[in-house]
């Protein structure tokens, strides 16, 4: 990451898939996790510099539930058995776009590439 803010060219995601078996490989976007964490250290760094309690506004941690804060895009194919590896694409420092490569047949006899570009602007 670029240590800049946490938008949509920031992204973090994981991906998840199975060697054997099922057809479906998930990426899972966990920047609303990361920023909400980042608000509750900045939350709590302010309560315990002013020592009022007011915060900056943040919710606190038992108002929030974490899976409100996941994005899970999914994808079946008979190809995607055998998921091996993910790798997020360099991108130019002007271009606002994060784009993956995904590898499977890890175990099969063929491999397949893929990409994945995560939405922009929470379009689905």
């Amino acid at each position: 990451e670029d240590g800049g803010n946490n938008n949509s060219s920031n992204a973090l995601y994981c991906f998840g898939g199975v060697l054997r078996g099922s057809t479906e490989l998930v990426a899972v976007d966990l920047s609303a996790v990361e920023e909400y964490h980042d608000a509750c250290l900045l939350r709590e760094s302010a309560n315990s510099g002013n020592g009022t309690g007011t915060g900056t506004g943040t919710p606190s941690p038992e108002n929030v539930d974490v899976l409100d804060l996941i994005q899970v895009y999914r994808h079946s194919d008979a190809k995607l058995k055998g998921f091996g590896a993910a790798i997020r694409l360099k991108q130019g420092l002007k271009q606002n776009r994060v784009e993956y490569r995904l590898f499977t047949g890890k175990g099969i006899k063929n491999m397949h590439i893929w990409s994945f570009v995560p939405p922009q602007n929470g379009m689905t």
